[in-house]
């Protein structure tokens, strides 16, 4: 067929219906395409809808995240601010306890003193009133004179009386009961173990050791005393200087508390200690803090049994653990207290096991306790369970 004579050869009502078929095909083409394009769009409208959403709800998550670090921040900046309130409080408590203690050694000491006031005040009374007759017998001229010296001695011993028994009487208002005269349920603790009439030194002169020690019948007993305190409680004393005290035959807090000036003199040259040391670094205030404390908790001041070990690593201390059972628990990891102490006895059973039937036959099931033990530092009961084993 020969298309190029094919629309010369169409009738002008063939060439216009062939004209509105390619129009409506045309038509139904743009208006199918159009069809699809508004499908996509709106699919594509839906999904940028979801996504939307999904960003607002992330944002609405990051406000809410971060108003709860503002919180976070403004908890901790107040845990901060308490902390530094607590420790305050906590060192005001302590100078409050220690200044208490002090005012109760006082009050202590007076109500002791104070047992004995009234008889000495009433043989004051009376020597002084035998003063008065002997002066009037002697010479009635100045009787007057004496007379009146002698009442205004009075007045002032007088007043003296009435202060301490104000003392008294705020003893028994804090709740304190007074001790019977004769009779004493505390140690004689210097009350006011300060030192004012004792130098203080800026700078340390050389340290001089004596070779001999003045200690004879000069100041100090030689006899074995028969209760011993830990002196390297005090601060600034060491284990040196406790060998040192007690050689010098110095041995608890009650003995340093009732120093004077000169006898920290004396002990300074029988230790062959730096001049003035003792006093700045207040060797008697803390011995009194400390007495005064081991009289309110006496089971804190129990000798501490030495511990078995210092090295963590060594794990042969413990009950049957041999040198070879410790390399091979170390070759598996267990190398400290710690690590024994938190492993089960399954696994240490499997290691022994692994390792041989000489450590196989090995027991290790009091080792985690006893590793627990040594952990805590509690060696009087690892030595107890280690005995009863």
């Amino acid at each position: 067929m020969d298309f190029s004579t094919l629309f010369s050869e169409l009738t002008g009502r063939e060439s216009l219906f062939i004209l509105i078929v390619m129009l409506a095909a045309f038509l139904l083409g743009l208006l199918t395409g159009y069809l699809l394009r508004s499908r996509r769009v709106i699919a594509l409208k839906r999904e940028l809808k979801d996504k939307k959403k999904e960003l607002s709800g992330a944002k609405a998550e990051l406000e809410a995240l971060r108003e709860q670090l503002a919180l976070k921040d403004a908890d901790q900046k107040k845990l901060g601010f308490s902390l530094q309130e607590a420790e305050v409080k906590s060192k005001r408590l302590e100078e409050e306890k220690e200044q208490l203690n002090k005012d109760v050694f006082m009050l202590r000491r007076q109500l002791e003193e104070g047992g004995s006031s009234d008889e000495a005040m009433a043989q004051v009374v009376k020597e002084l009133n035998a003063e008065i007759e002997r002066l009037k017998a002697r010479s009635p001229e100045g009787a007057a004179e004496s007379q009146a010296l002698l009442l205004r001695r009075m007045d002032e011993l007088s007043a003296q009386n009435k202060t301490l028994l104000k003392a008294i009487r705020e003893q028994h208002r804090l709740g304190l009961a007074a001790p019977a005269v004769g009779e004493r349920d505390f140690p004689a603790v210097h009350p006011m173990p300060g030192l004012p009439d004792a130098p203080l030194v800026d700078q340390e002169p050389e340290l001089g050791l004596a070779t001999e020690k003045p200690v004879g019948d000069k100041i100090l007993p030689l006899e074995e005393k028969p209760e011993r305190d830990d002196l390297t409680r005090i601060e600034g004393v060491g284990r040196f200087l406790e060998q040192q005290l007690n050689g010098a035959g110095i041995y608890t807090y009650e003995e340093i508390s009732t120093w004077d000036s000169a006898r920290v003199q004396e002990v300074t040259q029988a230790i062959g200690y730096f001049e003035g040391r003792i006093e700045k670094d207040r060797w008697v205030e803390q011995a009194a803090q400390l007495a005064l404390q081991k009289q309110e908790s006496p089971d804190d001041f129990l000798p501490r049994p030495q511990p078995l070990s210092t090295d963590e690593t060594e794990l042969t201390l413990f009950s049957g653990l041999t040198p070879q059972a410790e390399a091979a628990l170390q070759s598996a990891g267990i190398r400290t207290w710690a690590d024994l102490a938190a492993s089960s006895l399954a696994t240490l059973e499997n290691i022994l096991k692994a390792s041989g039937p000489e450590l196989s036959s090995l027991n290790p099931e009091q080792w985690p306790q006893e590793a627990a033990l040594a952990v805590k530092g509690e060696w009087a009961a690892l030595k107890g369970q280690q005995q009863q084993a």
